[in-house]
């Protein structure tokens, strides 16, 4: 029988999704922009916003939405959690 060693080093992956194969696979399963932009205002109400923007760059050849808002935000390890597909509901429970 093999002994386990007793100190484990700790690391961290950065699990962010490609975008474009995100945004493909959410689309098939019926996730819409105008959800996903839903979703996001949601959250940002959720976390006590009381300004919330949004920003479009649609001419350009690589279109862009940003949101921002000035609610209480997330620390970087939630973040990366939440990006991680399969994850929403997890955190939402």
């Amino acid at each position: 029988m093999k002994k386990h060693n007793a100190e484990h080093a700790e690391r961290t992956e950065d699990a962010t999704p490609h975008a474009a194969s995100l945004v493909e696979s959410l689309r098939d399963i019926g996730y819409s922009l105008d959800t996903a932009l839903a979703d996001i205002i949601d959250n940002s109400v959720t976390a006590g916003a009381k300004s919330i923007q949004l920003l479009a760059e649609t001419l350009s050849d690589e279109p862009a939405i940003g949101i921002l808002d000035d609610g209480e935000g997330m620390t970087e390890e939630a973040l990366i959690e939440a990006m991680r597909p399969g994850m929403l509901n997890v955190i939402e429970n």
